[in-house]
């Protein structure tokens, strides 16, 4: 009766949908890192994965100060990655790249930023990436790899009127990858990239088109590879690139090449590095500038002009030969083989600009030197400016200058403020920064798991914090310091669960705590101790799940207890016996119950099919083809569909991982599913990659993984949502009693974790029935029943530690009065 009546009382009417916003002072992670693995205790984020650092969003374009680096106090951030950059001479900027929003608003691959910071309305949303961007003229060129601009067809390369922002017919239709370099000279436009045709004629990677008519002119070199950069001075153009031969000239990665005739002229800088590398596809020219009577070469060499320089040179305008002049780049002692190498440079003043990857400059190697991905040399004497340190967390690829200004582009995702934390970190959710925790791994953290005041990682490594701790480590989740507690398993520990008081941990393991374990253990979380639970397995899981009396088993195994089971099982959660239940094979990365059902992600064999997603009746292993169990995803390349991912909470369940489309609908790599009827809903962040850990509550998700951008918000492998809303919602309860307000008071810890703690003022003797309920109704603790309770302020405590995460209700009846609050639980 008290459930009926309690069901009445949240029966029916859909909320309003809060919009899934990116919460941008939640600390981002770098380009390169992956989060794997995601908890939570209380105002505490403890994130686990692949070695990275945090800090503060910045998007990956930021003007910064030409003197020490400093970020400006107003930029618009840019969600995706930056190739280029130029001025627009009035204190803003063009960027141009592969990115999805500018300051909050949806741009795709071009935008102009105005001076004060904001984003201008002119928006042409080229359908490709732009690689280059010039101004003359009264114009914007652009070029890259796009086939449609401002709605127009544009094969690689466009033109705009800057007073109108109108794209121009002028049209030279290059047929080939991408256009990656511009430069103007009286009534022509140099176009250089990776291209066989462009103005109507055979030109290989280099031409001169006409500014007037877009055709071709009949200057061509045929250069022998791809071009990259191009600079003019007096009557030469000077092109840098990945070629061998100009015309009938043997001329490698950079020429002069004479505006008149087309030939190469005698200046030959003999660019070279020993071995050449794929990683960079070196050697290789990426910028030219010309200042103070030379030629500034970057990119990845060892030699040019017949002396070493590493992948930053001057070189005499005339005949090629380097200069005095030399930065002397280099990178971790020589053990990076492909570095340094200088993606990006710009001259202004006494300084050059350049990014790129490197360690250290010259003798510098001080340790407040971090401009591991851009620094700032004297154009005269090469030595380093050590005022300028923008501390980029990934690389610059783009650099422009406009006198006051310097303006980066590139990979990065954070400046300034970044904090290196490998492997694991922890987060302040009210400010959303990186606590001072120095628990530093030497690998990968792939679970987290935390029971009471201790958070267990584990993973493939072998330090933590500094200290030896083989795979599995625990750390006091009130200080972060490092425990002793250390099992020293000898093999990675791929997933962990809670057991009770327990941890059941599995991996590649065959040792554990001193006892021979085949992938499968159970732990006392204070001593370390092995229990009896022995599933014996050939291989670990990915996922496991603890349902009473048994424990589900997903991951990559073919066996356990020595019976074939593919990927699935379920084992006495006791003994580790195995169980009959068994739907069939796949590999499964995660598992989530819902009531008489087991939810399954991964790449799944079941039913006669592939699939990244199932539904099973947790008890007999049958496959469930109904509600959440029709839910279908797919992929446009047509390769295979896995879910790496899911958490479910308030009737909606999150799944992240590597798909296309949900249910004939798009949705790239994240989504979320009305849970009562397998319905997708409309809640779309937007992800740009792959979605690899997710913990949602009714107010938050938090989704982890290996992306650049979530929608617009230039948020990297970490981010903070506002949680979806359920089709079929229940009301939020009436927080006030129903009687005299001073009769009672009812409050509890929210969110709870393994102990309800609830504060109950009476304000005469009452006879007290105290209940918890889950989201649907059902009871699912009684607390106090027809007790005598006195009057004033008591505290009842009751475990919390057995319910999943989520939404529940507690409801106080004493004396004809019935209170109701809603309440989380969250482990």
């Amino acid at each position: 009766m008290a459930a009926a009546l309690l069901a009445a009382l949240l029966m029916c009417s859909t909320p309003s949908a809060r919009a899934q916003v990116a919460d941008g002072n939640l600390w981002t992670c770098d380009w390169a890192g992956l989060i794997e693995s995601i908890a939570r205790y209380g105002d505490t984020l403890v994130v686990g994965g692949f070695p990275w650092n945090l800090g503060p969003a910045s998007g990956a374009g930021v003007p910064v100060d030409p003197i020490d680096g400093r970020p400006h106090e107003r930029y618009a951030k840019v969600a995706g990655v930056v190739h280029v950059a130029i001025s627009d001479g009035c204190g803003g900027w063009y960027v141009g790249g592969e990115f999805t929003g500018v300051g909050g608003l949806p741009r795709r691959n071009l935008a102009h930023v105005r001076a004060d910071g904001s984003v201008d309305d002119w928006s042409p949303g080229p359908d490709g990436e732009v690689r280059a961007l010039l101004m003359a003229h009264g114009r914007l060129y652009v070029g890259g790899r796009f086939g449609v601009i401002a709605g127009a067809s544009r094969s690689r390369v466009a033109a705009f009127d800057l007073a109108s922002g109108e794209v121009m017919e002028w049209a030279p239709q290059a047929l080939g990858w991408a256009v990656r370099a511009l430069a103007f000279r009286d009534s022509s436009v140099y176009v250089g990239g990776d291209f066989e045709q462009i103005g109507g004629a055979d030109r290989y990677y280099l031409a001169e088109i006409s500014a007037t008519t877009g055709q071709a002119t009949e200057w061509n070199p045929v250069v022998w590879g791809i071009v990259e950069a191009l600079a003019i001075h007096d009557r030469a153009l000077y092109a840098g690139g990945r070629f061998s031969r100009v015309g009938p000239d043997a001329r490698k990665y950079l020429a002069a090449i004479d505006l008149d005739t087309g030939r190469a002229t005698a200046f030959d800088a003999q660019i070279d590095r020993q071995p050449e590398y794929i990683y960079d596809t070196g050697p290789r020219v990426r910028a030219l500038a010309v200042a103070c009577g030379r030629l500034y070469v970057a990119g990845a060499f060892d030699r040019i002009g017949g002396q070493a320089r590493e992948s930053l040179a001057a070189v005499d305008l005339e005949t090629g030969e380097a200069l005095p002049w030399n930065p002397r780049l280099d990178s971790y002692n020589g053990t990076h083989p492909w570095m340094p190498y200088v993606h990006a440079m710009v001259v202004q003043g006494n300084a050059v600009y350049f990014g790129g990857q490197f360690q250290t400059i010259g003798d510098d190697t001080s340790p407040d030197f971090e401009g591991h991905y851009a620094a700032a040399v004297s154009a005269l004497t090469a030595e380093r400016i050590a005022t300028w340190q923008p501390r980029t967390n990934g690389r610059v690829q783009a650099i422009a200058a406009d006198g006051s200004s310097v303006f980066l582009g590139g990979d990065f995702t954070s400046v300034r403020d970044w904090v290196k934390h490998l492997g694991l970190a922890a987060i302040d959710l009210r400010s959303g920064r990186a606590l001072d925790w120095s628990l530093n791994t030497d690998g990968s953290v792939k679970a987290v798991e935390r029971i009471g005041d201790r958070i267990f990682v584990a993973g493939g490594f072998g330090v933590v914090g500094g200290k030896p701790r083989a795979n599995l480590a625990a750390i006091d989740a009130r200080t972060g310091e490092l425990l002793d507690w250390a099992p020293n398993p000898n093999g990675g520990i791929w997933s962990m669960a809670r057991h009770g008081d327990k941890l059941l941990v599995s991996g590649t393991f065959r040792r554990i705590s001193g006892q021979p374990r085949n992938c499968f253990a159970e732990l006392d979380p204070l001593t370390g101790a092995v229990t009896a639970w022995d599933p014996n397995g050939d291989y670990t899981a990915d996922a496991m799940v603890v349902d009473g009396d048994r424990v589900y088993l997903g991951g990559g195994f073919d066996h356990i207890g020595g019976v074939s089971r593919v990927g699935l099982a379920a084992v006495d959660a006791t003994t580790g016996a195995l169980l009959d239940w068994y739907p069939g094979p796949g590999q499964v990365f995660e598992m989530v119950l819902d009531g008489d059902l087991l939810l399954l992600g991964g790449y799944l064999q079941l039913g006669g099919g592939e699939r990244g997603f199932a539904t099973v009746n947790k008890f007999t292993g049958a496959l469930v083809d109904s509600g959440l169990g029709a839910v279908v995803l797919d992929r446009d390349n047509f390769t295979s569909v896995i879910v790496r991912a899911m958490s479910a909470s308030n009737g909606v369940l999150y799944l992240g991982g590597d798909f296309d489309v949900v249910n004939g609908e798009r949705r790239f790599d994240l989504a979320a599913i009305d849970m009562a009827t397998g319905t997708l809903l409309s809640w779309d962040p937007g992800v740009s990659e792959n979605v690899w850990s997710l913990l949602a509550n009714d107010v938050d998700v938090f989704a982890g993984g290996h992306f650049w951008n979530v929608g617009v918000a230039p948020q990297s492998g970490l981010v903070r949502l506002s949680a979806a809303q359920p089709l079929t919602r229940k009301p939020e309860p009436d927080p006030e009693p129903i009687g005299p307000r001073a009769a009672v008071e009812l409050a509890m810890n929210n969110p709870a974790d393994a102990m309800g703690i609830v504060r109950l003022v009476l304000a005469a003797p009452s006879v007290v029935d105290l209940d918890m309920f889950d989201s649907q109704g059902r009871r699912v603790a009684t607390v106090m029943r027809g007790e005598t309770v006195g009057a004033g302020t008591h505290e009842v405590r009751f475990a919390t530690a057995g319910m999943r995460n989520g939404c529940y209700f507690l409801k106080l009846t004493t004396g004809g009065l019935t209170i109701v609050r809603r309440v989380v639980v969250l482990h």
